[in-house]
């Protein structure tokens, strides 16, 4: 499954949450070159979707001034989820494709 980060999104994304390019990449832990790259649609944004997201939100500490402990964490559990809910939506279609196969051996011959 592809992530549907895209440039704009990232872009539209890190301004609206107040963030400068060097901002982000502080808390993701990259280069600010790497954020404008991927802003650019020159490089692939190579991180998850929440990781960044949970980035753009989570507040840097004093303990943590990147909140890198924290967002780890919350990355780990995010994508924990995230996973969950991806593996349910395809259990959900196996069970409707086995109903729509049984009922097709339930029809008549021709």
């Amino acid at each position: 499954m592809q992530d549907p980060l895209t440039p704009e999104l990232l872009r539209d994304a890190r301004q609206s949450a107040g963030l400068s390019q060097r901002e982000l990449a502080a808390r993701l832990g990259v280069r600010p070159m790497t954020v404008s790259e991927w802003e650019l649609g020159r490089a692939e944004i190579t991180l998850p979707a929440s990781r960044i997201a949970l980035a753009l939100v989570s507040p840097p500490s004093p303990r943590d001034p990147h909140g890198l402990a924290r967002r780890n964490m919350e990355w780990a559990l995010s994508d924990t989820t995230v996973m969950r809910r991806h593996l349910d939506g395809m259990e959900r279609r196996v069970r409707e494709s086995i109903a729509a196969l049984d009922a097709l051996a339930a029809l008549p011959p021709r």
